[in-house]
């Protein structure tokens, strides 16, 4: 990793207005997203802390074939969306008396995930051909930190945000569905899975393999102890 080095001939004004600035964050920063309804001191509100993780498909299956022979025929590509009953690839048999095999998928709302072969290509018995994936739910898995977690409420929900860093992402509640021991002892990071229903509104948004970020709620709200005024109702409420 490169480090960038600052020289240290830098004037006492800029030094004084970092450090002003530096402050400025530091206190209020925080307090910042509690505007909107003034808060009393003594109330508390509730913030999220932010990581960001891969998605998942939930359930993918691999499509095979118990009997070897020539693809002859792809009705498919990667990516592409297929539902229950459509037909995916046809197999031309090399045993003699024996017709072609139509495969066809078994997942309501699949997606094909990876398509691994060509027509004319030879295949043998369970060669994986492609994979068909459910595109309705999704697994979102984050690494934390044992620091992180105890920070975190044991098992809740958690909004996720599909496509974070582009002009329009998608945001979408979670839950928390599993929290895996670190492989590397107590000093390893933890897994959590977080899974995200699409079946209604996300199919076609969300993309296995990228990046999501996703916000939970710490165990502890934090309290409000004053309000000041804010630019829209003349109060800006102060944690």
């Amino acid at each position: 990793m490169k480090y960038r080095i600052f020289s240290p001939k830098i004037s006492l004004s800029y030094t004084l207005s970092a450090a002003f600035g530096l402050l400025f964050c530091t206190l209020f920063t925080p307090f910042l997203s509690a505007q909107g309804t003034e808060l009393s001191a003594g109330q508390t509100v509730d913030k999220v802390i932010p990581f960001f993780g891969i998605v998942h498909y939930r359930n993918a299956r691999p499509v095979y074939s118990q009997f070897g022979g020539i693809i002859s025929q792809l009705f498919v590509q990667g990516g592409q969306q297929v539902d229950a009953g459509q037909s995916l690839v046809k197999i031309e048999r090399l045993e003699i008396g024996f017709s072609t095999i139509e495969m066809k998928n078994e997942i309501p709302d699949g997606v094909v995930s990876r398509v691994n072969v060509r027509e004319g290509h030879h295949i043998e018995p369970y060669d994986p051909i492609m994979v068909v994936a459910d595109a309705s739910e999704y697994i979102i898995k984050l690494n934390v930190s044992q620091v992180d977690l105890n920070k975190l409420q044991p098992i809740g929900k958690a909004e996720v945000v599909f496509a974070p860093n582009s002009s329009q992402p998608f945001s979408k509640s979670g839950q928390v569905h599993a929290i895996h021991e670190p492989n590397q002892g107590k000093f390893g990071l933890y897994e959590i899975e977080i899974l995200v229903d699409c079946s209604s509104d996300c199919v076609d948004v969300v993309k296995s393999g990228s990046i999501a970020k996703v916000l939970m709620s710490p165990k502890t709200p934090v309290q409000v102890t004053a309000t000041v005024k804010d630019q829209s109702s003349k109060t800006r409420q102060l944690n």
